[in-house]
């Protein structure tokens, strides 16, 4: 499984402070992502329980980040966040279920910035701000251009979830291996921006027993299993995707390739936890 668009809200402005409506649809342990384009190379949003996940500077001065937080049982209805200083904004929430009934984590995060002539919102392979990913993750797409409309047309494989005022928002669910090339284009040139970040959903397998390593393969479950953990009580996240797998074997010497006992665990979408006595 993998993180699924839930819904997201889209602002624009010009105040030292934006509210923003939680997501329709928003349930406890759903990802909710703030973006922000801001007036002022060290204009930073804030907002208690929330966390910064990167900062890129474009190059007329403005401002990007991206902030998130885990749903709990009892959110707002909004969410009110204060800028450093007063200026133009361009902002986003959105919310991305853990449709596996996991974790969803920020794996990558990259910035883009084009010129008055671009064309494009561009995460390009070779580029520093190529995004990556595996199997079973969702990219997504946050940006647009500056102080002017345009209408965009995303990368192929990709849902535009939002395409108005600037702003655009897409993503690619559950894409089947890692990204070389992101473009989503409009026409005529101006000045953009955009976030681009890799979301995984992970389950946390806890195993309580001594004396055994934890391997996991996602790519070939069939396959030579790889180190993940070495220690007695081993907690472990494992991507969510098809095929996941994650092997137990019994090994004092380290020898991923020693003949001990293995047990093997295949998510199924529900169950979160394995308990298995280990024998010599």
């Amino acid at each position: 499984m993998a993180a699924e668009y839930v819904d997201d809200n889209q602002y624009s402005g010009d105040s030292s402070s934006v509210t923003m409506t939680k997501p329709t649809g928003t349930a406890e342990g759903d990802q909710l992502l703030a973006f922000f384009y801001l007036e002022g190379t060290g204009n930073d949003p804030t907002l208690a329980g929330w966390t910064e996940q990167g900062t890129g500077v474009d190059h007329e001065g403005g401002h990007l980040t991206c902030l998130k937080k885990t749903a709990g049982a009892s959110e707002p209805s909004s969410y009110n966040f204060s800028f450093d200083s007063s200026g133009q904004y361009l902002t986003g929430i959105t919310a991305y279920d853990p449709a596996g009934g996991g974790d969803i984590t920020v794996e990558e995060i990259e910035f883009f910035e084009g010129g008055g002539s671009a064309t494009s919102l561009e995460w390009s392979s070779g580029e520093s701000n190529q995004l990556g990913g595996s199997a079973g993750d969702t990219l997504v797409t946050w940006g647009g251009t500056i102080y002017v409309s345009k209408s965009f047309t995303p990368e192929g494989g990709f849902t535009e979830r939002h395409d108005s005022g600037g702003v655009h928002l897409a993503d690619e669910e559950d894409i089947s291996g890692a990204n070389s090339d992101i473009q989503h284009t409009w026409s005529g040139g101006a000045e953009s921006f955009g976030i681009g970040l890799v979301l995984r959903e992970t389950v946390t397998v806890e195993v309580d027993q001594d004396g055994y390593r934890i391997y996991e393969d996602d790519d070939d479950p069939s396959g030579t299993p790889t180190a993940r953990a070495a220690e007695d009580t081993i907690p472990t996240n494992v991507p969510v995707g098809e095929g996941s797998q994650v092997r137990i074997q019994l090994d004092a010497t380290g020898d991923p390739d020693t003949n001990a006992y293995k047990a093997t665990w295949n998510y199924d979408g529900d169950a979160t936890t394995l308990e298995e006595d280990i024998a010599t």
